[in-house]
């Protein structure tokens, strides 16, 4: 299957520093590059403080996210420059990307491409284009469409491959081939351009096994990869190939053919299901029978369930298994057993008879009969096998190669394995011998160090990883971290230096690594100070916290506070700077920002002040320039404490303009929810109790997903009915104690008819969004002429998709295809486009439209700065010069200019979305 790529730039502003990206030649670093801003437009200058792009940009993005380029933006054009400041593509198009290979440039909604020094590789011209991974040729393809039709280029010979003149492309990465359509006919060509076959039939599968299935006027059959037929379109249907054979299908019967289009199963069966080895399986009745060449059954076995399992076929029946092995040609059932266990890339299957296991290799052939109390699954090529209780390992033959004498093992790892005698763990190796004796109550190995962990009567120790004793057990806790392990005894922390052999012992009231290999933060009292791994206390125990930089070594300078004062002292013990400062930032490059009174400076190695105290912000150094606020800019000191850029703006007034929402679906629905408010007395009556369980729920649930590891929250059909049930708003809601399970809001959801709990089980799904929904707006909003879809006459999925109700729409071939395992988030379009659209019932009375209104100034302010987004301060966004002017907000003038602004744009957007409404509802009543 193709892997198309969605690329997503994450757009970030340029008030922070540019200098980090890829080297324009590899080994070399990236020259550094810094933002600098006047007047609210950003330009970029080099180390030494030369402007190389004056300040007129919007918006510079950071390098580093496309290898020495970056997109600008002046309002809402887009361009490119290089980080030697060389201007590749003026700010004057609608979009651009950067692909690994060019940049894409969209001018009056035609793409351009260009490569990554500026030259055109083709002008705008195209409607759109595409991307396709092949994870296998490590390589991407691209597509472009022309006048309607799609063809595909080649950016590195700069030039069209298949010229635009197809209708539809659908890219097969695994046969570098494209399926082509024209009009209704498809055909296929290669990825270089060679045509494999014109667009002459009505359907074309993927190649498989050199063929692909092809269908015209009904009929089926086969090309090569040259595009000659070579098994004639007679059947009704055609599956691909596997293993030289497919199933088809000819007067209504199935039967299987190989590819030479001889039929080595006949057409005499009503079902078939394709199995390995040219086998195939067909269903009678709850029973499967297995068939094999020329349309014999294996044997008169009537089975309960036959699958394919990783290169063999199994087969079940009267609850034992067994696989289909060859045998003069023919294929038989194999030894039966109670039970097969077969996990994947195991080099064996587990198999049981009665209360005893052994196991069969991966050609189905029993290597060990069931004699075994268990059997464990290899690791290292090795198996662990229990007997009367004891157990051993044996070689994958079945060789007993650690005698069975242990009461515990593990899986072997990296050639050892823990062992447990008599409640005792010790460790041996792959061939048996001893590691590590059985002396311990636990053993564990620490993955980085390789390091031993190990306990005995209730004290904990260390051993090396030859098994050898480094710190004895009798320590409550330890902790690794590299070469250094910490030692707990009761309240008091030491440590051990594995480099040196040599033990701190307990005697701190606290312990940190600061990432240095040599130096540990050490607690004495309440107070803190450094020593290093041979034990000499280099900062003594007199600061209320000490703070490593630990991303520069080679500054070697930690961040002291004494009381609510910051200063610097380094790893030797020297006090660079008391603690006399309100906040002190990282000190880096020999040189640490310093702040007193509210305002910022930098002290250097010795101590002194080399800029004075008069900056709002400061940051550490980098490349040789530190990044401050100074008089309402973003601006840069030098290692001579010089200011190297000093803007000067010429713009002293500000003028407030505003652009009004444009409502247009179904982008406008994404920020619907922030934008309006239900205004229906009976809603904002239940509002405070439907707010509670809300409330509760989030609390037991969690609201929010963190990386990629996605919480029950947003999979289970609770929380879509809790946003139903919020909308709904006029449902007697009584919180109660247990809200985990969302019982409150479901409870009253299947009393009112709109949801059938049995329905819940099936978990969130297309079928299950559209049959709620359907029971909630069905009666107001009764099914007029539903869609007729080729696969469904479920009448929820069909009312669907006839409202218009986002993501129920049909595909090009009249279809509706809907999955399970769906995330809740998914529908929050069409809860919204219902919420807005539909008459809601009521608790009393007829149904009727909720009625909607934007929300008043303070909370549209605060849902998501929409509002800033909208605001324009002379032609630019105010999201914009807040960034660069924070101190503004404090200006009552610019406050009070802004306030009407805002007052004039909510009045225009509220009419502008009334407008839309009535036209929206309009359509779905049309419907």
């Amino acid at each position: 299957m193709h892997k198309r790529i969605a690329k997503t730039a994450l757009a970030v502003c340029l008030l922070f520093s540019c200098v980090t990206g890829a080297a324009a030649e590899e080994g070399k670093k990236p020259v550094p590059v810094f933002p600098v801003e006047q007047d609210f437009k950003w330009g970029l200058m080099d180390q030494n403080g030369k402007v190389l792009l004056s300040p007129r940009f919007d918006l510079i993005e950071d390098f580093f996210l496309y290898d020495d380029i970056a997109r600008v933006r002046t309002g809402d054009k887009w361009g490119v420059v290089d980080r030697l400041g060389h201007l590749l593509l003026e700010p004057e198009y609608e979009d651009v990307r950067v692909e690994d290979e060019f940049v894409a440039a969209r001018l009056q909604q035609k793409w351009g491409f260009l490569d990554k020094k500026g030259k055109w590789l083709f002008s705008p011209q195209f409607d759109a284009y595409d991307r396709y991974a092949n994870l296998t040729l490590h390589k991407m393809v691209y597509t472009v469409k022309k006048n309607g039709k799609w063809g595909t280029f080649d950016p590195a010979a700069s030039r069209i491959v298949i010229p635009p003149l197809y209708d539809e492309m659908d890219y097969d990465d695994v046969n570098d081939t494209f399926r082509v359509r024209k009009g209704t006919l498809w055909g296929a060509v290669t990825a270089n351009g060679t045509m494999i076959v014109p667009a002459a039939y009505s359907s074309i599968e993927p190649f498989q096994d050199g063929v692909a299935a092809v269908e015209k006027n009904g009929k089926w059959g086969y090309i090569n990869r040259q595009g000659k037929l070579v098994i004639p379109l007679q059947f009704q249907y055609g599956y691909g190939f596997a293993n030289g054979s497919a199933i088809v299908k000819k007067n209504n019967r199935w039967g299987v053919i190989d590819k030479n289009g001889k039929v080595v199963i006949p057409f005499i069966y009503n079902n078939l299901v394709k199995l390995s080895f040219g086998l195939a399986a067909t269903r009678i009745k709850d029973k499967w029978v297995v068939v094999q060449k020329g349309g014999q059954p294996i044997s008169d076995t009537l089975f309960d369930d036959v699958r394919d399992e990783d290169g063999l076929v199994k087969v079940t029946a009267g609850g034992q298994a067994a696989y289909l092995l060859p045998q003069n040609n023919r294929y038989t059932v194999g030894p039966m057993f109670d039970e097969i266990k077969y996990s994947y890339a195991s080099p064996i299957r587990k198999v049981r008879k009665g209360a005893f296991w052994g196991w069969m290799d991966n050609s189905g052939k029993v290597v060990v009969q069931p004699v075994y109390d268990a059997v464990n699954e290899p690791s290292e090529g090795l198996v662990a096998v229990n007997k009367d209780g004891k157990w051993g390992y044996c070689s994958l033959q079945g060789t007993v190669v650690i005698p069975l004498r242990y009461d515990e093992v593990r899986p072997v790892s990296k050639g050892r394995a823990r062992i447990n005698i008599d409640g005792k763990w010790g460790m041996i190796r792959a061939d048996g011998s001893l590691l590590i004796p059985n002396d311990y109550d636990q053993l564990s190995e620490d993955d980085e160090t390789g390091l031993f962990v190990v306990e005995k009567d209730g004290k904990t120790g260390v051993l090396d990883q030859h098994g050898k004793p480094i710190v004895p057990p009798v320590y409550d806790d330890v902790m690794i971290s590299k070469e250094l392990v910490k030692l707990t005894l009761g309240s008091k922390v030491g440590f051990y230096d594995v480099n040196s052999k040599t033990t701190t012992e307990p005697q701190f009231d606290g312990l940190l690594f600061t990432g240095y290999p040599d130096v540990l933060t050490f607690q004495k009292g309440d107070k803190w100070g450094a020593i290093t791994v041979a034990g000499k206390v280099i900062i003594p125990p007199v600061y209320d916290e000490i703070a490593f930089d630990w991303r520069q070594e080679e500054s070697r300078v930690a961040r002291v506070r004494l009381q609510q004062k910051w200063g610097y002292v380094d790893t030797e013990g020297k006090e660079i700077a008391p603690p006399i400062y309100e906040e002190v930032g990282p000190f880096r490059e020999g040189i640490g920002p310093v702040k007193q009174n509210g305002k910022w400076g930098y002290i250097s190695g010795d101590g002194q002040l080399m800029t004075g105290l008069i900056f709002d912000e400061a940051e550490p150094f980098e490349d040789g320039l530190g990044k401050v606020r100074w008089n309402g800019h973003v601006t840069y000191v030098n290692r001579q404490g010089a200011i190297v850029y000093q803007p000067v703006d010429s713009v002293t007034t500000y003028r407030f303009t505003y652009e009004p929402f444009e409502m247009k679906y179904p982008a406008i629905l994404s920020i619907l929810p922030d934008l309006t408010e239900n205004t229906d007395p009976a809603y904002q009556a239940a509002r405070p109790r439907v707010q509670e369980i809300r409330d509760a729920y989030y609390t037991a649930n969690g609201p929010f997903t963190r990386g990629f590891q996605i919480d029950s929250y947003s999979l289970a059909p609770e929380t879509l009915l809790l946003e139903i049930y919020t909308m709904l708003g006029t449902l007697e809601p009584v919180p109660s104690d247990n809200v985990a399970g969302g019982e409150t809001f479901v409870d009253a959801l299947v009393n009112a008819g709109y949801v059938n709990r049995e329905e819940m089980a099936k978990g969130i799904s297309s079928q299950f969004v559209a049959h709620v929904l359907y029971n909630i707006f069905h009666e107001a909003n009764p099914s007029k002429g539903l869609v007729k879809l080729a696969d469904t006459k479920d009448p929820a999925l069909l009312w669907a998709v006839e409202k218009g109700i986002p993501g129920f729409a049909k595909d090009s071939r009249n279809r509706l295809v809907t999955t399970g395992g769906s995330y809740a988030s998914e529908y929050r379009d069409a809860l919204t486009f219902c919420a807005q659209m539909f008459k809601f019932p009521q608790a009393h009375g007829e149904p009727r439209y909720y009625p909607y209104k934007i929300r008043d100034a303070a909370d549209f302010q605060a849902s998501d700065n929409l509002i800033h987004r909208q605001l324009l301060v002379n032609g630019i966004r105010y999201e914009i010069i807040l960034r660069t002017r924070p101190e503004l907000e404090q200006n009552p003038a610019f406050l009070a200019a802004r306030e009407k602004a805002k007052e004039k744009l909510l009045q225009e957007t509220e009419a502008s979305y009334q407008r839309w409404l009535a036209a929206q509802r309009l359509q779905v009543a049309a419907r």
